[in-house]
């Protein structure tokens, strides 16, 4: 990647990648919890998965960016990080009297993505992230000789 990468960048992608991670095994979890059940209808299950794996396909293709130094691939994360822990108010109950995988993995997610959301605006980036909204890194042929 970049060779004067900060420390906070390459661990706010390592906490995107386990905030991902977490998600899709909540997904899965959810997904054979509302099968099992019966309740849900089959393409409700489906549709729920799909839309949750593709912005997780999505969060994976903005750290490329992210850690190359884009600010609006910062942008982009900050909104789905929001809004991911906004969306979905019917599954999430604030007081949660058992702990099960479900619970535990939706837990790891909110806080991997607190956690790298914080490191994300930290003071010392902001030189990082100004000045450069390319999403591809700069070719080595446009250099100006």
């Amino acid at each position: 990647m970049v060779a004067e990468e900060p420390e906070e960048v390459r661990t706010a992608a390592l906490l995107w990648v386990f905030a991902v991670a977490a998600g899709i095994f909540e997904v899965v979890l959810a997904a054979m919890d509302a099968v099992s059940g019966g309740a849900t209808p089959l393409r409700a299950v489906v549709a729920g998965t799909v839309v949750r794996l593709m912005v997780a396909a999505c969060v994976g293709t903005l750290l490329g960016p992210l850690r190359r130094g884009n600010p609006y691939a910062r942008a982009l994360l900050a909104f789905v990080g929001v809004a991911g822990a906004l969306v979905d108010p019917m599954t999430w109950q604030p007081v949660v009297l058992h702990v099960d995988w479900a619970t535990l993995s939706r837990g790891a997610h909110l806080l991997a993505m607190a956690a790298a959301l914080t490191l994300m605006f930290n003071q010392r980036l902001r030189v990082y992230y100004r000045g450069r909204p390319l999403w591809t890194a700069p070719r080595e042929d446009s250099k100006v000789g």
